[in-house]
């Protein structure tokens, strides 16, 4: 990038108010706190190519009775970039309390 354009980015940039941005997920098998930011496959057979993701490896099983439903054992490439930059905060919250609030 030429550095008037670098400089430009920059000057745009630091006008914006900083926001917050969070990921929730419940704390039982969170992938931000416990995954580990590597390359692994997407699918649980290992069909798919490696991508760099936050994972908890694709051999993972969960609990039978963990009722919340881990439909995937990692974060999309795109959030976990996102995340490892650190432009999101991750949350943890206890499956009881994401169930309450979407009353």
């Amino acid at each position: 990038m030429p550095e008037e354009e670098e400089a430009l980015f920059h000057v745009g940039y630091r006008r914006k108010r900083r926001r917050r941005r969070f990921s929730g997920q419940t704390r039982s098998r969170g992938r931000h706190a416990t995954g580990i930011y590597a390359y692994d496959h997407d699918h649980t057979h290992g069909l798919t190519p490696l991508m760099k993701m936050r994972t908890l490896s694709h051999e993972f099983v969960p609990d039978p009775i963990h009722a919340g439903g881990l439909r995937c054992h990692g974060m999309t490439p795109l959030i976990s970039h996102v995340d490892e930059l650190g432009f999101m905060e991750a949350m943890s919250i206890k499956q009881t309390e994401c169930f309450e609030g979407t009353d």
